[in-house]
């Protein structure tokens, strides 16, 4: 979708239709300049290395001890080129915590 590829970080999260409160997993588009690598910053600071593909896309998903994580909190998915400067923040949380914002 051409509003996708308009936004620096694009993410949809995966779930299951019987809980919007886990985090199956993430996927999505990067797609400012220069994006070499990405990170997910969980809400209690814990940081993982998501793969970022040449073209820009990612698949990343969460361990199961993981996917209750991004329920009450988001974390955050951040872009960096190849010197680990910070390009682009994107937030992600479970479906349940964006339709608790109304």
């Amino acid at each position: 979708m051409a509003h996708d590829a308009n936004q620096p970080i694009f993410v949809s999260t995966i779930s299951t239709q019987s809980d919007f409160t886990k985090v199956l997993g993430i996927e999505g588009h990067v797609n400012v300049a220069g994006a070499a690598s990405l990170e997910l910053r969980y809400p209690d600071g814990a940081m993982v290395d998501v793969r970022l593909d040449a073209d820009g896309r990612y698949h990343y998903d969460l361990p199961t001890a993981r996917q209750d994580d991004l329920f009450e909190r988001p974390g955050q998915l951040v872009a960096r080129d190849a010197r680990g400067r910070e390009l682009a923040v994107q937030p992600v949380a479970a479906v349940a915590f964006w339709r608790a914002q109304g």
